[in-house]
C-alpha cells in the first residue's frame, strides 16, 4: 500500500484552508493510500467531522509544532507528501511532494526584503521565541490587566526556533481562584525535551498567585510546557508566558516580541525559491492566486479549486428569514474578514428602515489575545442591533443559518490596496460558494478571488460593491427577492461542475497523472 502524508499546521484554525486538507486525506484514503495527517495542534477527530463536515476516522495523525526535523522524519520515503500550510515552506521529502498554496507569500528578493528575511528576522529570532497553545485552554478572561487563560485539566504550550543546549528562562503566573496548599500540591508541571537547570518558585498568598520560572536547557529546536490539573483544581488560570534569554530586558522583549511574533509564528524559511524546488507540482487555489504565485516565485501553478461541501441537496430546503448571514473567523491580522465593516453596513441599512432584518456573523476564533479583544470590540459595536455572533459553531448550526438567510455578505479586503497587499484580500471563497449553494444570494466585496466567482457562477457586477454605501444600496434592492427553482437548478450545475469534491478529485487526478 502506498503511503501518503497532508500537512497542515493551521488544522486547529479549522478554515477554509482546513477543508482541503481535510478533503485531501479523505481522497488520498478512499483511492487506497495509507494516510498520516501532520498538523500543528491536537484536533479530535470528532470536532473535525462535527465543524467540517468530513470524517477522518480511518486515518493517523500526527503533531509536530514548527520542527522541521521531525516532519523530515515522518515524511522521508513516503510515496506523497502534500504540504496545504499557509506560510509553511518546509521542504518535501518524499518520492513525490505537491505544495498547495493558498497564497504565496513574497520571496524577498529585493535588497529591503532579503536584509528583512534572510539577516534581520533570523538574528531576531534568537532572543524571540513565539509560544503556542497546542493543546488546552479556549476561555478567556483578564486578571490584574493581562489577559489570561482558563485553564483545561491538560494545558500545552509549544516553544519554537530554540538552539539545543542554550539555556533559556521559561516564565509564567499561575492565579487560582480558591487558593489552598492541597491544590498547590495537584498541580503539575513540566518542560519536556529539556533538561531543567534550575526551578523557582514564588507564592503570593495576597493575590492568589504563584510566579515559575524555570531555567531550562533544550533538547530539541521546540520544547513543551505541560501544565496537568487534578480534580480539585477549578477556576485556574494562567498568565501568557514567554522563554527569552537571562540577558534580555523585559520591555525590549515586548516591544519586539509584539512586532514580530506573528511572523515568528508562521515559520521562519530562508530561501523560500530554493525550497520550492523541493516540489513536483504546485496547486493554486483560484486564478488570482496563480496570478501571485508568479509574480512572488516565477512558478507556474495548476489551477484547483477547493472542495466546496454543497448545500443544494444536503437537506428539505427551509424557509428563508429576513436575514443577512456572513462566515469568517475573527482575526485582524492577514486576509481578516472586516467584520467590523459589515456592522457599519447593517446597521446603516436597519437605520434605514429594514426592522425586520437581522445581522447573523459566523465564525471561529482562537485563544490569541488580539483576536479575542476584537470579537469582544465587534460584540460592544453591535449593541443594540440585531446583530448576532456565532462563535465556534458547529457545522450543523453553520448549515442552518446559511439556509435559513436571504443574502450573504463578504467584505474581505475592504478598504485594502490589492496591488500592495494581495494578502489582504480573499483568495478564493469557500464560504460564499456554500453560502449560494444553500440559497443566498450574494454580495461580494470586488477585490481577490471573490471576483472571479461571480462569472463562473452566472452572476454579474451586481452581486460585487466596493464601498458600503453600495453595499447598503444593493442590500435594499435585493431584500424582497428570494431564489427561485429555476435559479436553483442553474446554480446546481455550475457549483457541481467547478466546486463539488467530485470535480476536484477528478481534476487532482488528471494533474498528478
Amino acid at each position: 500500500m502506498q503511503e501518503a502524508v497532508v500537512y497542515d499546521k493551521w488544522l486547529s484554525s479549522m478554515g477554509g484552508g482546513e477543508v482541503v486538507a481535510c478533503y485531501m486525506a479523505r481522497m488520498l484514503k478512499d483511492l487506497g493510500f495509507n494516510v498520516t495527517f501532520v498538523s500543528g495542534k491536537k484536533v479530535s477527530k470528532l470536532e473535525i467531522n462535527n465543524k467540517l463536515g468530513i470524517n477522518l476516522d480511518d486515518i493517523t495523525f500526527i503533531e509536530i509544532w514548527n520542527d522541521e526535523v521531525r516532519l523530515k522524519e515522518v515524511v522521508q520515503g513516503k510515496d506523497l507528501f502534500i504540504n496545504t500550510t499557509f506560510m509553511d515552506y518546509s521542504c518535501g521529502y518524499a518520492k513525490r511532494n505537491i505544495y498547495y498554496t493558498h497564497f504565496p507569500t513574497e520571496a524577498y528578493t529585493s535588497f529591503k526584503g532579503m536584509i528583512f528575511n534572510n539577516y534581520l528576522l533570523p538574528l531576531v529570532s534568537n532572543f524571540i521565541k513565539p509560544q503556542e497553545f497546542t493543546l488546552g485552554p479556549r476561555s478567556t478572561t483578564i486578571i490584574n490587566g493581562r489577559y489570561s487563560f482558563l485553564l483545561d485539566k491538560a494545558n500545552e504550550i509549544g516553544f519554537s526556533y530554540l538552539k539545543k543546549g542554550k539555556k533559556y528562562i521559561v516564565k509564567f503566573i499561575i492565579f487560582i481562584d480558591k487558593f489552598y496548599k492541597k491544590g498547590l500540591e495537584d498541580l503539575k508541571i513540566n518542560i519536556s525535551d529539556s533538561d531543567i537547570i534550575k526551578k523557582t518558585v514564588k507564592i503570593m498568598h495576597n493575590c492568589n498567585t504563584v510566579k515559575f520560572q524555570f531555567v531550562i536547557r533544550p533538547k530539541r529546536s521546540t520544547a513543551f510546557l505541560r501544565i496537568l490539573l487534578s480534580n480539585n483544581l477549578n477556576n485556574t488560570y494562567l498568565l501568557f508566558p514567554k522563554i527569552l534569554p537571562g540577558w534580555l530586558p523585559n520591555i525590549i522583549y515586548k516591544i519586539v516580541y509584539e512586532r514580530i511574533y506573528s511572523r515568528l509564528r508562521a515559520g521562519l524559511f530562508i530561501n523560500v525559491k530554493e525550497r520550492l524546488k523541493s516540489y513536483d507540482l504546485i496547486f493554486a487555489n483560484s486564478s488570482f492566486t496563480k496570478l501571485w504565485v508568479k509574480k512572488y516565485w516565477n512558478r507556474d501553478a495548476q489551477i484547483l479549486y477547493p472542495p466546496v461541501k454543497l448545500l443544494l441537496n444536503s437537506q428539505v430546503r427551509l424557509a428563508k428569514n429576513n436575514q443577512i448571514c456572513s462566515v469568517g473567523r475573527f482575526f485582524m491580522r492577514g486576509h481578516g474578514k472586516k467584520q467590523e465593516i459589515m456592522i457599519r453596513a447593517f446597521k446603516l441599512f436597519y437605520d434605514a428602515g429594514f426592522k425586520s432584518w437581522s445581522l447573523h456573523l459566523v465564525g471561529g476564533v482562537g485563544n490569541e489575545p488580539g483576536s479575542l479583544h476584537f470579537l469582544n470590540t465587534l460584540i460592544k459595536k453591535s449593541e443594540g442591533y440585531p446583530i448576532h455572533f456565532h462563535v465556534n459553531a458547529s457545522r450543523k448550526v453553520v448549515e442552518k443559518i446559511l439556509s435559513t438567510s436571504k443574502i450573504y455578505w463578504h467584505a474581505t479586503g475592504y478598504g485594502e490596496n490589492e496591488r500592495k497587499d494581495p494578502i489582504k484580500f480573499e483568495h478564493f471563497g469557500i464560504a460564499p460558494i456554500e453560502a449560494i449553494s444553500a440559497g443566498c444570494i450574494p454580495l461580494l466585496y470586488k477585490g481577490g478571488g471573490l471576483k472571479e466567482l461571480i462569472p463562473l457562477l452566472g452572476y454579474t457586477e451586481n452581486n460585487l460593491y466596493t464601498t458600503i454605501p453600495e453595499l447598503v444600496k444593493k442590500t435594499k434592492i435585493l431584500a424582497p427577492i428570494t431564489m427561485d427553482h429555476d435559479e436553483e437548478n442553474r446554480l446546481s450545475q455550475k457549483l457541481k461542475f467547478n466546486f463539488s469534491q467530485s470535480a476536484f478529485i477528478s481534476k487532482f487526478l488528471s494533474h498528478i497523472n
